[in-house]
């Protein structure tokens, strides 16, 4: 009669379950019952490995082990009665069959086979033999029915969780994007991914079950990770070729270890290194576009430059307008630019200024030693109306209001008045401006751009100039080398002047090798406004379109390299020695500034530096008297 049981709890199913791991059990394939696996307890049983039973029929194994069948009546059954019986019973919708079986030398055990308990598997499908010592619980008990298949219902329980989670992996291990090998400790395939199948261009059995070297030989890798993982038994990544698709992989080969320490299996990521190659190849095709645009641009800035008279093929005038155009860009105030007379330091303050992108207002200069010190002020700060006599009625906006949203270039900043440096000081420091004569503070937004061609540090120590104002204007210093400095721009800046004025003034002069050798050795004291006076000259004076005296002629200093070979020949001996002398010790002024450190400097004593600098007059040229 058909038993109806309610299901187990999960505590029920728990016992069931571990109760369950100490009975024998035996899978048998449908429809031809051949074992296809055992536990550890059904092994122990029968003293068989799950080997003997492999491709054999569970019935006629049983009998090969010389083991007895019985009913539970105790008549005998042969193989084929067994055999028969559990076929037939798979019709029944819940049916089990009881019997007894015996070993030679061992004490009968009880089996339940339970043919309506089958796994769906892809082919073939399975049942589950179950079978109890009946010498650990004794003959007189007999096996509950009803508990086999609560049994049952755990053991169903727990394999159907497995399978969820086996389901659960196989379907990661598809999705992955990343190509996977699963191999085994002897270097065979265990199994491939779907993103494995599409990498390569190959289906899983024409791999599963061959041996690395066997693909290698086929020509459907270059070389082989797993092997090296299994000769070193680390993990190993490694380029790898496939020579079937033409693909660069990135192989990463890692060991699994048993419990004996041995690697039982090796996991192959691949990733696919084509794309990449091909992506590092246009970066590249990118950067020598970017190089070549780049260089097409400075020549368009060196061009612009030139327009501008800043010429800069020497590295440090390149240097430095790296410099400008970084300062530029952060919008930096408070710049200040020194350098000999004739440098071109407006020029300078005047690129920075362009190359501000954020300033909408204009560039407005002024030169503070050409200004009287008594309108300075007016001109910078502004005044009211009325303020001072002559004074506009309707009053004036001084220039850093002018310079609103834009640069003021202060020039000459070296001949400010000390009354003034404190002004400006102050006006730097808050922002604002007072007009002469106002009573309200008006708040200033420009650029400030300071120059000087003076030595401001010895004018701080000659207390000629403020210590805080030179600290507050020397936060971005910038120096313009002298032309003798910069041989290469000495050329350039010839051939440019050359050009400008033979087209200024209809000429076409030029200018012989030799000359030009001589314009690059001349030192040009008065630097960039020299050498443009010079080609200038040189072009409006010409008899000839050859220009063979551009530096040298009268008016003009001499090279170097004349004045150590002629001295002046206008001037006595003795003359002669006292201008050295005195050169030098103006030379050494710029360097010390007390008689102290002119004596170190000149290895002389500190007694003949006072007498030397009284005899030329350049004793007010000292920070101070020691």
């Amino acid at each position: 009669m058909k038993k109806t049981f309610m299901p187990p709890s999960d505590d029920q199913s728990n016992r069931h379950a571990s109760r369950l791991s100490s009975m024998g059990l035996i899978a048998l394939s449908i429809p031809d019952l051949k074992v296809v696996g055992l536990n550890r307890s059904m092994s122990t049983m029968l003293g068989k490995t799950a080997a003997f039973f492999k491709e054999k029929g569970f019935a006629h194994a049983f009998v090969e082990m010389g083991g007895r069948l019985y009913h539970p009546d105790q008549t005998p059954l042969t193989s084929d009665q067994l055999t028969q019986l559990i076929l037939s019973s798979l019709q029944s919708s819940f049916q089990s069959i009881d019997l007894i079986f015996q070993l030679p030398g061992q004490e009968p055990h009880k089996a339940l086979i339970m043919p309506h308990y089958i796994f769906e598997r892809e082919d073939p499908a399975t049942i589950i033999c179950l079978f109890s010592d009946l010498s650990l619980v004794g003959d007189e008990v007999p096996v509950d029915l009803q508990e086999m298949h609560e049994l049952q219902k755990a053991f169903k329980k727990k394999t159907g969780d497995l399978k969820s989670i086996n389901a659960q992996l196989e379907a990661m291990y598809n999705a992955s994007s990343e190509s996977i090998w699963v191999l085994n400790g002897d270097g065979s395939v265990v199994s491939i991914n779907k993103a494995g199948e599409t990498l390569l261009g190959v289906r899983a059995e024409e791999v599963v079950g061959k041996r690395v070297e066997e693909l290698v030989a086929a020509g459907f890798i270059d070389q082989s990770v797993t092997r090296q993982v299994l000769e070193t038994g680390r993990q190993v990544s490694l380029l790898q070729s496939n020579r079937k698709t033409g693909k660069q992989l990135l192989v990463t080969g890692t060991p699994v270890f048993g419990e004996n320490g041995n690697i039982s299996m090796v996991i192959v990521n691949e990733q696919d290194m084509t794309q990449l190659t091909k992506l590092q190849e246009q970066l590249q095709r990118v950067k020598e576009e970017k190089n070549r645009i780049n260089t097409e641009l400075n020549q368009l800035s060196l061009q612009g430059l030139k327009e501008n008279e800043i010429i800069a093929h020497s590295k440090e005038m390149q240097d430095l307008l790296v410099v400008c155009r970084k300062l530029a860009d952060m919008n930096v105030s408070s710049i200040l630019i020194m350098g000999e007379s004739g440098t071109g330091k407006g020029l300078l303050a005047k690129y920075i200024h362009n190359c501000n992108g954020l300033l909408k207002g204009p560039l407005v200069k002024i030169n503070c030693a050409a200004v009287p010190e008594a309108l300075l002020e007016a001109e910078l700060f502004g005044y009211e109306p009325g303020a001072f006599t002559g004074a506009k009625n309707e009053g004036k906006i001084g220039l850093f209001e002018a310079a609103k949203n834009g640069t003021l270039f202060l020039d000459e900043i070296g001949e400010l008045s000390l009354p003034l440096q404190a002004k400006l000081l102050t006006c730097l420091e808050e922002r604002e401006i007072m007009h002469i004569g106002g009573l309200k503070p008006i708040k200033i937004n420009c650029c400030i751009i300071a120059a000087t061609n003076e030595d401001l540090e010895r004018k701080v120590a000659a207390k000629q100039f403020r210590q805080d104002l030179y600290f507050r204007l020397n936060a971005f210093p910038l120096t313009i080398p002298p032309l003798r400095h910069r041989a290469e721009d000495i050329l350039e800046l010839t051939l440019h002047f050359l050009d400008k004025y033979n087209r200024a003034y209809n000429r076409t002069c030029l200018i012989p090798v030799m000359e030009l050798n001589r314009i690059q050795a001349y030192d040009f004291p008065g630097n960039v406004r020299e050498l443009k006076n010079c080609i200038r000259r040189a072009v409006v004076m010409a008899e000839e379109n050859s220009l063979e005296r551009v530096v040298g002629s009268p008016g003009a200093s001499q090279t170097s390299a004349e004045k150590k070979g002629q001295g002046d020949l206008t001037k006595g001996f003795n003359q002669q020695v006292s201008d050295f002398e005195k050169q030098l010790l103006v030379d050494a002024l710029k360097k010390w500034a007390t008689t102290r450190a002119l004596a170190a400097g000149l290895c002389m004593t500190q007694s003949q530096v006072v007498r030397k600098l009284k005899k030329y007059g350049l004793s007010h040229l000292l920070a101070k008297k020691m």
